[in-house]
């Protein structure tokens, strides 16, 4: 039993090998196709490993336009999304979990189906097991619906 398992272990670490390598692919592409002159990016069969380097070249036509400035505004509003997204969600969970109002419960309820109901849109999950699950969740929180 226990060489069965190992494997099985063996196996299972083989195939997620392989699943890393095939998700991590495009994001090696991309660092190889950034050391290439534009020529090269395209070639096929592809070259991992560029032939004719150009990297100093690419990265200071990159670096001279308004990427900077782009680079710069894009981390100032996903710094400053993340940053009020917690702000917001720990004002209304402190609020949620130690002032007690009326309506709470069902308050709770509805949060909890915006949520579930928004994320099964968000992932294009219509129709599927998540979104039955939700909609079980949301008859159960309101029965006379």
């Amino acid at each position: 039993m226990d060489k069965f398992k190992n494997v099985k272990k063996t196996l299972l670490t083989i195939l997620m090998f392989i699943i890393g390598v095939l998700f991590m692919s495009p994001f090696l592409w991309m660092i190889s196709a950034s050391m290439k002159p534009e020529a090269d990016v395209f070639l096929y069969p592809i070259q991992w490993i560029p032939k004719h380097w150009n990297l100093i070249e690419n990265y200071k036509t990159v670096w001279s336009t308004k990427f900077s400035l782009y680079y710069w505004n894009s981390i100032k509003v996903s710094v400053l999304t993340t940053a009020l997204s917690v702000l917001l969600s720990s004002m209304a969970a402190y609020a949620f979990s130690k002032i007690k109002f009326r309506g709470q419960p069902s308050t709770r309820s509805t949060y909890g189906a915006i949520q579930c109901n928004g994320c099964s849109r968000q992932f294009g999950a219509i129709d599927t097991n998540f979104q039955r699950e939700c909609e079980r969740y949301i008859q159960s929180s309101y029965p006379c619906c």
